[in-house]
């Protein structure tokens, strides 16, 4: 999060959804990549408590099931998500209690407390209110970009953690995006696209070889820069700057082999 880079910990392919419902017929890919964190989570550092996850996890089973694991889910919610204000106001001596006091309009936030940022023409708007979908309470922050006045955009993220401040919750999810330069470096750089193989493990081997080029690249690259420093890292330079050393020992290599034999000629 400091220095805005993101490492993989393993690469693993989708099974068919065929496969996957073998042997449990009910089972989505929902449970298959649940059964992923599991595996890998013994491996986190145990300073790690939120896991930030793509729009698509934001669903009941999945929330349930990280937060299960002891981990925090902070995500994104649908535009027409369904969330209630909180009741906290005085109660009934008799009768049920009353929970929830409206439903949420992304289109009126005069209830949401107003939290500016430094990016020009974005506020945050957060509170803790009730999400129907996922049957718990969470944290909800609107991001409202007004650079265009005549028609804002936002985007609604959301953390199971309500504790977490909402400027923590729209910087957590930004470093989400970090993922993709992982899938590009690896990519362009790394082979990860190139393997002929066909049996699944040959391929799960080379998929994380290639990711772990990428990190072990970026690890060099931080290395070599100071830490109070912003990063600079460029996959394509390293792996030319490699290359251009490769190729410069095999010439030196063969130049020294040349004049061993024209001396002794």
């Amino acid at each position: 999060m400091e220095r805005k880079q993101a490492c993989a910990r393993c690469a693993e392919q989708t099974a068919p959804l065929a496969e996957i419902q073998r042997e449990k017929p009910e089972h989505t890919r929902i449970d298959w990549y649940l059964a992923q964190l599991p595996r890998t989570a013994p491996y986190f550092p145990p300073t790690i408590t939120d896991g930030v996850f793509d729009g698509f996890y934001a669903k009941f089973k999945f929330v349930e099931g990280v937060c299960a694991l002891g981990y925090q889910v902070i995500s994104k919610l649908r535009a027409d998500a369904d969330l209630r204000y909180l009741y906290e106001g005085p109660q009934k001596r008799r009768g049920r209690r009353r929970l929830f006091d409206g439903t949420v309009s992304f289109h009126d936030l005069s209830r949401f407390e107003p939290v500016e940022t430094e990016e020009p023409h974005l506020t945050l708007y957060t509170q803790v209110v009730w999400s129907v979908s996922l049957q718990r309470r969470v944290r909800v922050v609107v991001a409202v970009h007004r650079k265009e006045r005549q028609q804002p955009r936002f985007v609604v993220l959301f953390s199971t953690a309500t504790e977490l401040a909402a400027a923590d919750i729209f910087r957590f999810y930004k470093a989400w995006f970090q993922i993709e330069f992982i899938f590009r470096d690896a990519k362009q750089c790394a082979g990860f696209s190139e393997c002929q193989a066909r049996d699944k493990e040959a391929l799960h081997v080379h998929f994380n070889a290639a990711v772990t080029v990428v990190n072990l690249a970026r690890i060099l690259a931080q290395e070599a820069q100071p830490r109070e420093a912003k990063l600079v890292f460029s996959m394509s330079s390293i792996k030319q700057r490699f290359f251009n050393e490769h190729l410069l020992n095999l010439i030196i290599s063969k130049l020294a082999i040349m004049n061993v034999v024209r001396h002794h000629g």
